[in-house]
């Protein structure tokens, strides 16, 4: 299953020569970590995926808290939305939809599990190919020439942009980590991608703003998907104290969320979190959505290099959701 899912994503990405305007890609997974992940105390409201052990003490899993304004899980025993590669420890917590699956050795104690179950097996989803690829999407994104403006003005972060299409900014990690508010204007429903540039950044109690409002699930969440936060570095990254939105992609990083909320999709290298972390999607841009892997793509014009990074993005994503949606659970 693994090496033909992995043939479709290359033909998918074979195609990106043809493709004539934005796409929009979903994945069914809220947050993709390629090593390790620990949480306490938290709440993921999406799928999860581990690509090395997870640790988890009081915690739910695919609890869908967003319900209409968010990504609801699947359910059902054949709902695969815990994905552990190594070894998986959980104290005290609840897989509130769906199944799991771990590759190692288990500890589960006082573990709910709503409609499916939690079992070892081999894991249907290619850890080392993922990783590959989103740091090559990472290290590709980092290297775009920034189109808008960053101001830093008496600890208030602006970033400026005119564009339709992909607005694109670059922060030092060092400047966003004293900020104390980080303020985005650019075309309502234009694209947004942010680089964080050093070795280590932090957000930390501060406000965030997309042409004038915080992130409200009810009334600017479609907005808010558009925008995507890339960090390079094999250093740390944390967020604290933040009401953050947008998605996040720090593939070779460990990142820290701590008393936060998070309302986007996460792919990280290592990830320790005691906050909550809610299931939008990224979307990249909203002009056409995409049909599914194996299906005719229209094709004409090229597009812009920032268009295809975008949706490699997307697909590399998607390619993880789609082992999530189709492989059916490993009986123990």
């Amino acid at each position: 299953m693994k090496r033909t899912f992995f043939l479709a994503f290359l033909v998918a990405m074979a195609s990106f020569a043809a493709l004539s305007s934005p796409l929009t890609f979903t994945s069914d997974f809220n947050v993709l970590v390629l090593d390790s992940m620990s949480a306490t105390n938290s709440s993921i409201a999406g799928s999860v995926a581990v690509g090395g052990n997870a640790t988890f003490a009081s915690m739910s899993i695919a609890n869908g808290n967003n319900g209409s304004t968010g990504l609801t899980p699947a359910s059902g025993p054949d709902a695969l939305n815990l994905v552990v590669g190594g070894d998986l420890k959980w104290t005290n917590g609840t897989l509130y939809n769906g199944s799991g699956i771990y590759g190692g050795d288990a500890l589960l104690k006082h573990l709910g599990v709503s409609n499916g179950s939690i079992n070892t097996g081999e894991v249907p989803v290619d850890f080392s190919s993922l990783a590959k690829s989103a740091q090559a999407a990472s290290s590709q994104f980092a290297a775009m020439d920034a189109n808008g403006s960053t101001t830093f003005l008496y600890g208030g972060i602006t970033l400026q942009g005119t564009e339709k299409g992909l607005n694109v900014f670059a922060i030092d990690g060092s400047m966003l980590g004293s900020a104390h508010t980080v303020a985005i204007h650019v075309p309502e429903g234009a694209s947004v991608l942010i680089n964080i540039v050093g070795v280590a950044s932090s957000f930390q109690n501060a406000g965030l703003t997309l042409n004038g409002n915080a992130f409200n699930s009810g009334k600017n969440a479609s907005l808010w998907s558009e925008l995507l936060w890339n960090f390079e570095s094999e250093g740390t990254f944390n967020v604290q104290g933040v009401n953050f939105a947008g998605s996040l992609l720090a593939p070779n990083a460990s990142v820290t969320l701590k008393n936060s909320n998070f309302n986007g999709q996460v792919v990280a290298g290592k990830l320790t979190t005691n906050g909550a972390i809610n299931n939008f999607s990224f979307n990249g841009t909203v002009r056409q959505t995409a049909p599914p892997l194996g299906e005719d793509l229209e094709t004409s014009a090229v597009p812009e290099p920032g268009t295809l990074l975008l949706a490699g993005l997307g697909l590399l994503l998607l390619m993880a959701g789609n082992a999530r949606r189709k492989v059916a659970m490993a009986k123990a």
